[in-house]
């Protein structure tokens, strides 16, 4: 927040920076793979923006969450503006915009910030099987299921030629094949991302 008292003179210099977060939020969107936030105490402005970003939220029961801009005079960018309203909805992004209240982590679930809270003393724990847990899909079906989600999100729709390619690739794959053995078989895929 300090570095925004030298923005305040310089348009360019604030747009520039927003730019920069902008592909941070692009980078998390692009990644093949899901992205886990791991929310262990406070989510509040860019921090929150951020968790929002991820495609997967876990908090602590000690954790917190805001959208406080207002409170310093702030707007969010128009990537910001979209994450916020696709993530929490109108209703629960008009409402942490507007009031810039700060929520408990059970409120930030309510209201869609987080998708799971836990007990801080298992936070550490419930993180890592969660990304184990996520670690063991199918790559190709959590790639497809991503960059059809961002495509939603983006308000583009299923793009019928990249809902095509990544049908193909998931049920061509050696990956489909071995989730189907291990199904019958009764055992753990291991699958292999091709």
């Amino acid at each position: 927040v300090t570095e925004f008292a030298r923005y305040a003179q310089n348009l360019d210099e604030m747009a520039a920076y927003d730019e920069a977060v902008t592909k941070v939020y692009d980078t998390i969107a692009r990644s093949r793979l899901p992205v886990i936030a791991a929310v262990q105490a406070a989510a509040i402005g860019g921090g929150g923006l951020l968790a929002l970003a991820c495609d997967i939220r876990i908090a602590a029961d000690t954790a917190v969450f805001a959208l406080p801009a207002a409170r310093i005079g702030l707007m969010l960018s128009d990537r910001e503006y979209l994450l916020a309203h696709d993530r929490l909805g109108n209703s629960a992004a008009s409402y942490l915009l507007l009031s810039g209240q700060r929520v408990d982590a059970a409120e930030a679930l309510r209201l869609g910030a987080f998708h799971r809270v836990v007990p801080a003393a298992d936070f550490e724990q419930e993180v890592r099987a969660t990304a184990s847990a996520v670690a063991e899909l199918a790559p190709l079906s959590l790639q497809a299921s991503k960059s059809i989600l961002r495509s939603l999100q983006e308000g583009a729709g299923i793009d019928k030629a990249t809902f095509e390619a990544a049908y193909r690739a998931v049920y061509g794959s050696a990956d489909f094949r071995e989730g189907i053995a291990a199904f019958i078989e009764k055992r753990r895929p291991k699958f292999s991302g091709r």
